[in-house]
């Protein structure tokens, strides 16, 4: 049986709060730093996210030029948690006047662990983007980096919901040619399709250092080709018209969102 160590609609937040402190710092101490960058990528999301910047030199991985990068991924967090969270981890970046951004996503490994129907999970991703399109005063553009079909998912006969939220998420970035779905089957599946448990650590859900090589090899390319058509100059209409591209989205948006939450 699933143990449900958190319902998905517990609004107390008190157990992320001194990561959600530490974000609040970090970006009023970087409003001075980041004035004028035009490029930012953000990673958002869960556990296997914060611990890349725990386990390896997230920094360097991600040096570009021109980019700025950020990571305000908590841990334990599900994609419901995510958006409660909103004005800690992605408020102050999509706000930003001047910055064109991408933000990575990576989220609901927690919620199917939890219960959560993947349409829900898929649905409050739609609304993440949503939210950030309403506040962002410049160009913005998203990509879902596919749940992983762990060790523990499989043993728990959770593989099928892994499939599923992967397929809806992936029919959502269809949409929309700045959003983008990063397909991560291969780097944690062999080729007969089993697990490569040589990449996880004991707890067969969370990743050895050596593991974010391949992970990172399968995100590069999709976030590359997402900045090129993001991170390019605009005209002086570029703000009004990424705004009303996102107002003709709505709709498509509201599409894949649960009932309750259109």
């Amino acid at each position: 049986a699933r143990v449900m160590a958190r319902a998905g609609g517990d609004q107390d937040m008190s157990w992320a709060e001194p990561e959600l402190r530490r974000f609040r710092r970090l970006d009023a101490e970087e409003r001075t730093t980041t004035e004028g960058a035009k490029n930012v990528v953000l990673f958002v999301g869960s556990s296997i996210f914060r611990e890349w910047r725990e386990l390896r030199a997230f920094d360097e991985d991600w040096a570009r030029d021109g980019w700025r990068v950020k990571n305000r991924a908590f841990g334990g967090s599900t994609t419901a948690d995510v958006l409660r969270a909103f004005d800690d981890v992605a408020s102050s970046t999509v706000a930003s006047a001047d910055a064109r951004k991408i933000i990575v996503y990576y989220c609901g490994s927690n919620d199917i662990s939890m219960g959560v129907p993947p349409s829900v999970v898929v649905g409050n991703f739609v609304e993440f983007t949503k939210r950030c399109r309403e506040a962002s005063r410049a160009d913005v553009g998203f990509c879902f980096v596919g749940v992983i079909d762990s060790p523990q998912k499989r043993l728990f006969g959770m593989s099928k919901d892994v499939e599923e939220v992967n397929a809806l998420a992936k029919e959502f970035c269809g949409t929309d040619e700045k959003l983008a779905f990063v397909d991560v089957t291969s780097v944690f599946a062999d080729a007969n399709g089993a697990a490569k448990t040589e990449l996880f650590r004991d707890d067969c859900t969370h990743l050895k250092p050596y593991a974010y090589d391949a992970f990172k090899a399968a995100i590069e390319p999709v976030v590359s080709e997402l900045a090129a058509k993001i991170f390019v100059d605009n005209d002086d209409n570029g703000v009004e018209s990424a705004r009303d591209e996102g107002a003709q989205n709505v709709k498509l948006e509201d599409d894949f969102l649960p009932p309750s939450m259109r």
